[in-house]
């Protein structure tokens, strides 16, 4: 009984931890959010699209210390960057974005050239520096 209470009240604990690195201005990428047409509006640049739910907690650290990095917010102005929000997993919309980008589980960044072709992906939580080297690698 009071391990299990200790296991919940440690998860608890680390979800609200997350929540409290959310920055709360809006020193982030900017983001749009991804619409079938989203791809057919691209004009000649790389796109980044962020595959992400509300109960990840690997979406929200991307979001707090990854997509809030300078660094990272300089680089992504040369793309155009969307938000793809996977929340209601068994929602036609949802099911359509999965089967389109084979998306298996969130957070998953793709990166597709000018012509919307997928030439990076990156699946789970990355640190800025690493983001931002994948991202100037493909750029």
């Amino acid at each position: 009984g009071f391990r299990i209470f200790k296991i919940v009240f440690s998860v608890l604990i680390m979800a609200v931890g997350v929540y409290a690195l959310i920055p709360s201005d809006t020193n982030s990428v900017d983001w749009q959010p991804f619409t079938e047409d989203a791809l057919s509006e691209i004009s000649g640049r790389g796109v980044i699209i962020d595959f992400y739910a509300d109960w990840c907690i690997p979406c929200k650290e991307l979001d707090a210390i990854t997509f809030s990095d300078p660094e990272v917010i300089a680089l992504s102005k040369e793309f155009e960057t969307y938000k793809a929000d996977m929340t209601k997993s068994l929602s036609p919309e949802v099911e359509s974005l999965r089967n389109r980008f084979k998306i298996v589980g969130v957070p998953t960044v793709l990166v597709l050239n000018s012509n919307g072709e997928e030439i990076e992906r990156i699946t789970g939580f990355v640190n800025a520096k690493e983001f931002y080297k994948i991202i100037s690698s493909v750029n």
